[in-house]
């Protein structure tokens, strides 16, 4: 699709009188000068409407709308990822907003993996997507994300902190299992589901089969973080009272009971259309719980005010959005 190993840059100069070097160039003499940008290694399409490029630095590019899907006759391997066999290039990875998924094995393997950037389209992380990418030391999960399947980081070697936004609903069996540095913790929904194993946050396992965590998870008190760590007893420490919204609260015009960026993104579309004169869309109750800066308006102000909010709640700061307004 652009598949070409370098660009190659051809400029023609017309001058009057020009230096370079040591030639001199005079009037309505021509020059070529050819000049090699070494940038796209490798790329291809793949999938019903993605593509991916990798460059001489490193970056793997994942563009375009819908979910990643690596499936050969209903089997998923690593070898079937189409960046598979470049694996060992891959220090860093984009992801372009329209993504909805990151897909089983997506980078299992990718050992060099030091850097991820999920956009918020993204709302699955299914399994083994980042088998044994022992570089990789952090994560930013974004609050779009519901589920993290099974086996999704097992084998992170290095990671050593993650942090589970609210609108996650279920970390899957063995999760983050085998993440020898994991240290630290954070779950942010007081009830998601974490599934009922030693193994879904673990470092290692014992001679005995027996899985174990040194580090610490935070949570809400009463949460199923709590829960957890008292059966597996993992160190616990609470982050606060558990965070109570109700549907079409402040901050929540889609009435989905989470404040996140998908309240943000819905105010900008209205605030949008009324610019374009046509007209608000929104409830009674979704114009009141959009306005948060209680203007009687609806606009990027208050988008900004629910972005921030989510920022400080996703990083455990107790705070309320009335009181960010």
């Amino acid at each position: 699709m652009f598949k070409s190993n370098r660009v190659i840059i051809e400029i023609m100069l017309c001058v009057g009188l020009l230096t370079i070097g040591d030639h001199v160039i005079t009037s309505n003499a021509e020059v070529d000068l050819k000049a090699t940008a070494v940038g796209i290694i490798e790329s291809s399409a793949f999938g019903k409407n993605m593509e991916w490029s990798l460059d001489d630095e490193g970056t793997l590019t994942i563009d375009g709308t819908g979910a990643m899907k690596f499936s050969v006759n209903g089997t998923f391997t690593t070898t079937n990822v189409p960046w598979y066999n470049e694996r060992e290039k891959i220090k860093s990875v984009i992801i372009k907003n329209g993504i909805t998924n990151i897909g089983c094995y997506a980078f299992g393997y990718c050992e060099n993996l030091a850097t991820v950037d999920i956009p918020d389209s993204v709302t699955t992380i299914e399994r083994l997507a980042f088998y044994n990418c022992t570089n990789l030391t952090s994560i930013t999960i974004p609050d779009t994300v519901t589920t993290i399947e099974k086996y999704s980081f097992i084998g992170c070697a290095n990671l050593n902190s993650i942090t589970i936004p609210y609108s996650v609903t279920e970390v899957d069996e063995a999760a983050f299992s085998d993440c020898v540095n994991l240290s630290t913790v954070k779950i942010l929904n007081p009830e998601c589901g974490i599934y009922d194993s030693h193994r879904t946050f673990c470092n290692e396992a014992d001679g005995g089969g027996n899985a174990y965590f040194t580090g610490t998870i935070y949570g809400y008190a009463g949460s199923s973080a709590e829960r957890y760590a008292q059966r597996y007893n993992r160190k616990f420490e609470i982050i606060g009272s558990q965070p109570v919204v109700t549907p079409y609260s402040m901050g929540d015009p889609n009435g989905d009971g989470i404040i996140n960026a998908r309240d943000a993104t819905m105010v900008l579309i209205v605030a949008a259309k009324s610019g374009t004169g046509t007209g608000n869309t929104l409830t009674d109750k979704q114009f009141i719980a959009a306005d948060v800066n209680r203007d009687n308006i609806v606009n990027s102000k208050d988008a900004t005010l629910i972005l921030r909010y989510t920022v400080a709640a996703g990083v455990g700061q107790d705070i309320t959005i009335e009181e960010m307004a």
